[in-house]
């Protein structure tokens, strides 16, 4: 699915790029670049995408951290509680071993 997916945004892409082949001027203080207006729209959605990234990396380690820990917590509690029920299941009167009456 992932493959149909980045085949139809590159079809997109090269239909994008080839119906803007303008060429455009971009101003920022004292740079002024001409390109094509395709190339200057792909570097910008670049570009946010790199700082969009950058915005959401430590919200993103933080989460992969705290579940790290809470998978840890989780294990933990699970071994207590099986050691816990180890410890507290009784044997059923059933299968109690048959003693004999003088001790034997």
């Amino acid at each position: 699915m992932r493959i149909i997916a980045l085949v139809v945004v590159a079809v997109f892409a090269v239909i994008f790029a080839i119906q803007n082949t303008d060429v455009a001027t971009v101003s920022l203080l004292w740079w002024q670049v001409r390109a094509s207006l395709a190339v200057i729209m792909i570097l910008c959605l670049s570009m946010g995408l790199l700082v969009g990234l950058a915005v959401l990396a430590p919200l993103l380690y933080r989460r992969r951290n705290a579940t790290r820990e809470l998978q840890s917590r989780l294990a933990a509690m699970e071994a207590n509680d099986i050691e816990r029920k180890a410890r507290t299941t009784r044997v059923p009167f059933d299968a109690a071993p048959a003693t004999r009456p003088d001790g034997r």
